[in-house]
């Protein structure tokens, strides 16, 4: 079995991967640490969590001892502050599913931060965690970025244009999530009565991961998130321009070429995808869609669950790889349908 450790086991992203890793067959979950209920077990916190009987330990423990992988789940900057480079030349692996190791490029990190990177060096050896592209660099990875929820979204629906130089001009993500996706930490613009029964926007063009996504890609975009009363879930539009007309056959062709593993489907022509197909789940469901009025235009619909491939999903996913395991270990529980 190997042994994991969670650094910020009580938020909604540690939960949801306490959640897959209790049905992982080759998991021991060993340690469990959060700044709240610090010495309580966790399944007397959580009792949904049965057996899971582990005392919480704090933050300033010793995070390496007696475990094989770390998975971080902490805001913004804090996994700085605590992911030390003796922890990975301890041997221990670790997968952070925070925002602090997903950029490339140091100038990028800066405009979505506002702030200069304090160890660029393991910014600089970080594999950012999108395994059905960077599967190979992600098995042999000490440190592994998992990406945000927005970015998994577009960079997924914009990949196969991009390698293949077929980009008009900048494509447009208009891009919707649920609530969980603001954390757990209280907030008045995430509280239930600013949220129920409205669809709000904020931060276009300036949003975080805008910067995350153009790093990737190496390729700019438009991107435009929204706020909407559910409590996961997202779904992006993306709107592209081609540089020669294409046929949906010839687009799902190529899309299918390029995701030929078990999570990433692309709907049959004329289905399209919904938040309601994927959560709870590691899945990703995208629809193409053309119009012969407008041959050299196309939109790109891509439905996940932002705490699972967006988030805990594809830490478990990333976890596989690392290790060498079966892809679909603790990751074949289907949708929740309601």
């Amino acid at each position: 079995m190997i042994r994991i450790g969670l650094v910020g086991c009580t938020g909604y992203t540690g939960l949801e991967l306490l959640r897959y890793l209790s049905g992982h067959p080759h998991v021991q979950v060993a340690r469990l640490f959060a700044r709240s209920h610090v010495g309580c077990l966790f399944s007397s916190v959580f009792p949904g969590f049965v057996g899971l009987d582990i005392p919480i330990e704090d933050l300033d423990s010793g995070f390496s001892e007696g475990v094989d992988c770390l998975f971080f789940c902490l805001p913004h900057g804090e996994s700085l502050e605590r992911l030390t480079p003796e922890i990975l030349d301890s041997g221990v692996r670790v997968i952070d599913l925070g925002a602090d190791f997903r950029f490339h490029s140091l100038d990028l990190f800066f405009k979505a931060y506002q702030t200069v990177h304090p160890v660029p060096a393991l910014m600089k050896e970080a594999v950012y965690g999108i395994p059905e592209l960077f599967e190979e660099k992600i098995r042999d990875a000490r440190l592994v970025a998992n990406p945000g929820c927005y970015a998994t979204s577009a960079i997924l629906g914009l990949w196969p244009l991009v390698k293949q130089g077929l980009l008009g001009r900048l494509p447009v993500v208009d891009a919707k999530s649920g609530i969980s996706g603001a954390g757990k930490t209280l907030k008045s613009e995430s509280m239930f009565c600013e949220v129920d029964g409205h669809v709000s926007s904020y931060q276009t063009f300036v949003h975080r991961h805008r910067y995350e996504i153009a790093d990737i890609l190496g390729a700019d975009l438009l991107f435009s998130p929204h706020l909407i009363p559910a409590n996961r879930g997202i779904f992006s539009s993306v709107y592209v321009s081609l540089k020669v007309p294409m046929s949906w056959n010839e687009l799902a062709a190529m899309y299918r070429e390029f995701y030929k593993g078990p999570f990433v489907q692309l709907l049959n022509q004329g289905l399209l995808p919904s938040t309601q197909l994927v959560n709870g789940s590691n899945f990703v469901k995208m629809a193409i869609q053309v119009s012969s009025d407008f041959p050299t235009e196309a939109v790109i619909f891509v439905a996940l669950d932002n705490l699972g491939k967006g988030a805990a999903g594809q830490a478990v996913q990333n976890f596989n790889v690392m290790f060498g395991l079966d892809p679909m270990a603790g990751l074949g529980a289907l949708p929740f349908y309601l």
